[in-house]
């Protein structure tokens, strides 16, 4: 009986230590969805080639929006980050279903572990790009290129695409047209 009564208060004990360990790293948000601190919260991804700046996009995963920022004249037109929605324009509502798949599709092809810079010194200017991602923790992870790309990136452009609904990670973009 006393060996029973040990074993008993023994794995409460491990349950009760695993419980706390692991409540730190999750929130619950109003719709009750469980977030890490490995979740993301925002993404922000932008694009320039030949000094012409291509639009700038925001995918907001808290709020369920996607936002773009337009160039009017494709060249240098800065981004007021103090304007309200930091300048950008909603271009619409992200569904639950979307964002559970990015967030699966995502993990698939190891998004989050992207080197910090990808980079071919052998082609002069030609495609920049930059993506920011914000995780509900605080923590900043930015990625950047020129002119090279992660291994996945052409599977990442497909799920962003059914993400959004645009092609956010577009490479061949006649950006002086836009």
């Amino acid at each position: 009986m006393k060996k029973i009564l040990a074993m008993i208060i023994l794995i409460t004990g491990i349950v009760s230590i695993s419980a706390c360990g692991s409540s730190s790293n999750k929130t619950i948000d109003t719709n009750n969805t469980i977030k890490t601190n490995n979740t993301i919260k925002t993404i922000y991804i932008s694009h320039e080639t030949l000094s012409a700046v291509s639009p700038e996009y925001k995918i907001d995963f808290e709020n369920k929006t996607f936002w773009k920022f337009t160039n009017k004249n494709n060249y240098r037109n800065v981004r007021n980050k103090k304007a309200k929605n930091e300048g950008f324009t909603l271009v619409g509502e992200l569904s639950t279903d979307k964002i559970e798949a990015f967030s699966i599709e995502s993990e698939k092809y190891d998004f989050k572990k992207w080197k910090e810079s990808y980079d071919n010194f052998n082609v002069l200017d030609g495609h920049q790009w930059t993506i920011e991602i914000n995780y509900y923790d605080g923590v900043k992870q930015l990625i950047s290129g020129s002119n090279a790309y992660p291994s996945t990136w052409d599977e990442m452009k497909t799920v962003f695409e059914e993400l959004t609904g645009e092609d956010v990670l577009q490479i061949e973009r006649k950006w002086i047209e836009d």
